[in-house]
């Protein structure tokens, strides 16, 4: 008897398993490269900057930075160069910023941030 309950918790753990990894593999991120615009080439290269990180899954936008960003202003713009979502918010280095999009619909979108005098951009598309 303890036998058969043994397979059967065995069997159920399993499956769970092979259920998580499912989830994970489907749940991935999309890392959105980000640029900097021309204008910043006059800037003094001397300063070290390290440029956040950008990765959106489905309808939400997650900005990840290795140092703290006390002001960074994120904007979202359709192929039109509309203005469809736009925030200003601070980011720690030990948490992220998540921005909800809701249902945009299907398209190009250009995200940008602002912190400071920098300006990075960077395209991503909603497919769903």
């Amino acid at each position: 008897m303890e036998t058969k309950k043994y397979q059967v918790m065995k069997r159920l753990f399993i499956g769970f398993i092979s259920l998580l990894f499912c989830m994970i593999a489907l749940a991935e991120e999309a890392v959105i490269q980000l640029h900097t615009s021309n204008e910043d080439r006059g800037i003094d290269k001397r300063s070290l900057f390290i440029e956040p990180t950008v990765t959106y899954d489905g309808d939400m936008i997650y900005i990840y930075s290795p140092i703290p960003i006390e002001y960074i202003q994120v904007t979202i713009k359709d192929d039109l160069n509309n203005i469809v979502r736009s925030d200003m918010t601070a980011i720690s280095f030990s948490q992220g910023y998540a921005l909800e999009l809701g249902d945009l619909p299907k398209g190009q979108y250009t995200m940008e941030l602002c912190v400071g005098e920098k300006v990075f951009y960077g395209y991503f598309y909603i497919t769903l």
